[in-house]
């Protein structure tokens, strides 16, 4: 029981300190997965402690592979209840605490979604696999 008070006590003073954590980023930062200016987008983006920028709609298309259909559907619903509510209504700001919690938890470059994409094919591997196969080709007829 003191060890988890002792370990709900460590993680109050991490939220706290958190809360008062200003990240700093250039003027001219891009996003890490799109390379467009992240002021200039022309939507919201994140900057991780990793020092990485990364526009919403990017962090999105990244990270939902990686949830489960549970959070997937929840990302579905935030996103439909936050588009009903205005800027200036009092639950739009925990709607938007929860969706940040569940696509923005970690940066997708440093964290454990890099990690588990380890084993993933990358986008562009049925054109190298096109490639392999030219080249392939090209060299069966230099041989002969």
């Amino acid at each position: 029981m003191n060890e988890c008070d002792t370990m709900c006590d460590s993680l109050r003073d991490e939220i706290a300190r958190l809360r008062s954590h200003r990240m700093h980023m250039k003027a001219d930062a891009r996003c890490a997965i799109t390379n467009k200016s992240a002021l200039s987008a022309g939507e919201p983006f994140y900057v991780f402690p990793s020092g990485y920028v990364i526009l919403t709609s990017a962090l999105k298309k990244e990270v939902l592979p990686y949830l489960n259909d549970k959070q997937r559907k929840r990302v579905a619903e935030l996103e439909g209840h936050l588009k009903s509510k205005s800027e200036r209504d009092a639950g739009r700001n925990a709607l938007q605490t929860e969706l940040d919690g569940l696509i923005a938890a970690e940066c997708p470059l440093t964290g454990s979604v890099m990690v588990e994409s380890i084993d993933r094919d990358f986008e562009d591997s049925a054109e190298i696999g096109e490639n392999e196969s030219l080249l392939e080709s090209i060299v069966e007829r230099v041989q002969v």
